[in-house]
């Protein structure tokens, strides 16, 4: 996800550094493996130096600003689905373990935020879990949102406005409008 690793990085009087895409960071994947066939040893070595590089800013001073308040219903909804996160409780420890967090953000609201988003959403519901205290759980609207790589906030506009339109009575009708 984009969201994980780009952002602003910009240091103090030394302008900024462009943000490291998902093709950069594919790259610098790739460029781990020394013997990535196709792969020239010059192009190995150049996306080699964009890590070099991107690491050194950070060192020279460099601040990474979290974006994750952009998708964080997303993260939570991928979280839960995953099943590291089952509770409220569960959400805001992992909250206290985002960048944001220890980039001074310590309110927990955003997370606790998100998760009413989802279940307002209908992407998780509340559940009861094993040792009687609440918790919350993926829907299937929830599986196949995440599944589709869907943005949490654009499905449920989306959702909305579909439920705006009537109902198409056969099939024809659903497929011309």
């Amino acid at each position: 996800m984009s969201s994980i690793i780009s952002g602003t990085v910009s240091g103090v009087g030394t302008g900024t550094m462009p943000a490291l895409t998902p093709p950069a960071y594919a790259s610098l994947v790739d460029a781990k493996n020394s013997r990535s066939p196709g792969r020239s040893q010059s192009s190995r070595c150049s996306s080699a130096r964009v890590l070099i590089n991107w690491q050194g800013a950070l060192v020279d001073g460099y601040t990474v600003y979290s974006q994750i308040h952009d998708t964080l219903p997303d993260h939570v909804l991928a979280e839960v689905l995953q099943g590291r996160i089952t509770s409220v409780e569960d959400a805001e420890q992992w909250w206290l373990r985002t960048l944001c967090h220890h980039q001074g953000d310590e309110d927990t609201e955003p997370v606790t935020d998100a998760v009413d988003f989802l279940l307002d959403a209908g992407y998780l519901t509340d559940v009861t879990r094993p040792d009687q205290t609440d918790g919350v759980a993926v829907t299937e609207l929830g599986k196949l949102t995440a599944r589709l790589m869907v943005g949490t906030r654009i499905g449920a506009q989306l959702r909305a406005d579909l439920a705006t339109l009537p109902v198409p009575g056969d099939p024809d009708t659903a497929e011309t409008g």
